[in-house]
């Protein structure tokens, strides 16, 4: 860190000239629906407080589902997972029902769809977090 720059004068700043840029674009931010997450590994981390420009303060969270993805706190993805993986439903068998062509359309329009959603925040993602989609996707395909 170098002289005078202050972490939290920036994050501050920044948050003002968002909500400038959005009040200059028609855009409303939802004092309800807005939340602030620390990506820290820290146990403790530094406590902050945000406000929005009508003063409004931010709620601090650990993790905040966004888009349907949910961000922790230490950046580890494990509630977007356990989600993701309680979403899916097996698609098993085929001496019964659905034949092979069917399930296999079932299985990339339902469940791959919604593994492949947020993808890009897998790449950061430890491996041992991703073995329950990977199992999903196994029997899946079997």
């Amino acid at each position: 860190m170098w002289s005078g720059y202050n972490p939290l004068e920036s994050t501050v700043s920044t948050l003002l000239k968002v909500c400038n840029w959005c009040e200059e674009c028609g855009f409303k931010i939802s004092r309800t629906k807005s939340a602030a997450v620390l990506f820290t590994r820290k146990h403790v981390p530094v406590p902050i407080s945000l406000n929005l420009r009508d003063g409004t303060r931010l709620q601090m969270k650990n993790e905040y589902k966004y888009l349907g993805l949910t961000f922790q706190r230490n950046g580890s993805y494990l509630k977007h997972v356990q989600n993701v993986a309680a979403k899916c439903r097996m698609l098993k068998g085929t001496s019964w029902g659905a034949g092979k062509r069917s399930l296999l359309t079932v299985y990339r329009s339902l469940v791959r769809s919604v593994i492949e959603y947020g993808m890009e925040a897998y790449f950061f993602i430890s491996p041992s977090l991703l073995k329950p989609l990977h199992k999903i996707q196994n029997d899946a395909l079997r």
